[in-house]
């Protein structure tokens, strides 16, 4: 580092996010930048499976933009990419409505309900359990939980 070259081919993406963040903490700038675009230019299908912990992790650093206007722009152009991920319960709530009102979702309805259910099932730790053992006080907890969602969802 004080020479000012760094070799990244050794360290996984997990590290070199890891180290993004610590260049974040240190203000090394110019480096901060040069490893989101390393990630950008050379990690698009790593960010594309880690969409959701990219995007909270680029939201939480102001100095992140780039990564963070990468990760919109993946939301904007291609939002069954935040639907379809499995960290689906950790999107944000107005993330999600967000991603929800935009008119051009090209998936099925069903689709959605499933990636709506799945969110508010992950917002209560109570409704984990098999859902075969689910009382209808647990049922009532969903319904309260994703009723702002259920007017975006167009039913045709």
């Amino acid at each position: 580092m004080y020479n000012g070259i760094i070799n990244i081919n050794n360290l996984d993406n997990d590290e070199i996010l890891e180290l993004l963040e610590a260049c974040d903490e240190l203000c090394f700038d110019e480096l901060t930048e040069d490893l989101q675009n390393f990630l950008i230019k050379e990690e698009k299908e790593w960010i594309q499976e880690n969409l959701i912990d990219i995007y909270k992790i680029s939201s939480k650093h102001q100095s992140f933009n780039l990564l963070q206007d990468h990760c919109e722009i993946l939301l904007y152009d291609n939002p069954e990419l935040w639907l379809k991920s499995c960290d689906i319960a950790i999107i944000e709530k107005s993330m999600f409505i967000s991603i929800l009102k935009k008119d051009d979702l090209e998936l099925r309805e069903i689709d959605i309900w499933d990636c709506v259910i799945k969110w508010g099932i992950g917002q209560n730790e109570e409704l984990a359990k098999d859902i075969s053992e689910w009382r209808k006080e647990d049922f009532v907890k969903l319904k309260n939980i994703i009723k702002d969602f259920i007017p975006l969802v167009e039913i045709t």
